[in-house]
Formats: structure tokens, sequence, C-alpha cells
């Protein structure tokens, strides 16, 4: 791991660690946060990170007053749950070249089909949109280790 990626990390974990500390109180004090759904048919890698989210429903939470770092929750978002990880993001234009497609207008995912040297290709999660806005997935921290596999 680099010493950039490691700075990263821990930044993301100690986020995430308020974030979670502070959950119930933000949300009281806060508007509704952004959100946005994914069914995934099929086992899906989140890019960054080496961890497979097996399929399902998922809800993507953007953290409030962050803009660029997300909650990933299977199923619904409930203040009972803590979420499975925690995604840091950039904001960014949205890759047409890779899609060849124009932006989506409202929530979709990016999943790309990956070839690792050794092994089978694997679907990959590279990004989402929430609202038309494109966020390329940067670092993940896994927060519930027995949901995902690695």
């Amino acid at each position: 791991m680099t010493y950039e990626r490691s700075i990263i990390r821990s930044a993301l974990a100690a986020a995430a660690c308020a974030v979670l500390l502070t959950t119930g109180v933000v949300a009281a004090q806060t508007p509704s946060t952004t959100r946005a759904e994914f069914t995934f048919k099929t086992a899906v890698m989140l890019n960054m990170s080496g961890y497979t989210l097996p399929a399902g429903e998922y809800t993507l939470e953007r953290v409030p007053d962050t803009g660029t770092i997300f909650r990933l929750h299977r199923g619904a978002v409930t203040e009972a749950k803590a979420p499975l990880a925690v995604i840091d993001t950039w904001n960014t234009r949205w890759p047409v070249a890779q899609t060849g497609e124009p932006a989506p207008a409202d929530t979709e995912a990016l999943v790309t089909i990956r070839t690792p040297m050794h092994g089978e290709s694997v679907r990959s999660l590279e990004g989402f949109t929430v609202q038309g806005d494109y966020y390329k997935i940067r670092d993940v921290l896994a927060v519930d280790l027995d949901a995902l596999t690695n």
C-alpha cells in the first residue's frame, strides 16, 4: 500500500467512525440526505477495494455535509442498522468514452467487466450517478466484514 493510499484510508476510517458515532444526532438536525437505490442480480466487486457484494438490493446514502462520502447499506436504510461500508468518491465527469452514452439524468450504477491477469472476469462497480452527478469510487472502508466477501 502506498503512503498516499495509507493516509487516505486512515482519514476515511476516522471519518467513518465519526459518522457512525454521530448518525443519530445528525439525522435529527439535518434535512434528508441524498439516496440512491441499486439492485444487483449477480455479485459485483467494489472498485478499489477487493470486496464483493452479493446479489441483492443496496442503498447508497450521502453523508450530510461531505459531498462525496457515501454509506452503503443492504436494502433500505434504517437507524438500527450500521452500513456495510463507507465509500469515498470523486465527483467527476461521466465516462462517455467508456460507456458510449451521455450521463444518465437519474440514478445509475456503472458496472464494468474486469479481467484480472489470473482468473475469471468479474463485474466491478466503478461508480454511480446520483441525480445526474457522477461519482467514481476512490476508496472503500468495510464496516461489516461479515456481509462483504474478500
